[in-house]
């Protein structure tokens, strides 16, 4: 491996937020900026529900921009009570997104979301 090269945690400090949803659902989010974009890590639980692990309820990160418009950035399927150690990124950078969601998948009401 390059020396030059290190990998490792975020390097930028991250914001925290906890998000109470619809459904029980609660999502403990950090929204990290970085050079290369935003980086986001979070867990959430599903009120007590433990889903089957068939994977038939999937969830999305989605990040709203200022301008409105919108981009999935992650995607998991819920098994058991919680999930936790999720991370995902994208190339946004923090100051341009307006909101962080969490939606069902192919649904676009809104689950959880924070304002930044």
């Amino acid at each position: 491996m390059d020396p030059s090269v290190q990998a490792g945690p975020a390097t930028a400090s991250a914001d925290r937020y906890a998000l109470v949803g619809e459904r029980g659902l609660d999502v403990d989010l950090s929204v990290s900026g970085e050079p290369w974009g935003t980086r986001f890590d979070w867990g959430c639980s599903y009120g007590g529900k433990s889903w089957a692990a068939d994977g038939s309820v999937m969830y999305d990160l989605v990040v709203v921009r200022d301008d409105g418009s919108v981009q999935t950035v992650a995607s998991w399927s819920a098994a058991g009570e919680d999930a936790r150690g999720l991370s995902a990124s994208t190339d946004v950078q923090r100051d341009d997104i307006a909101s962080v969601q969490v939606r069902l998948r192919g649904d676009d009401r809104v689950l959880a979301d924070v304002d930044l």
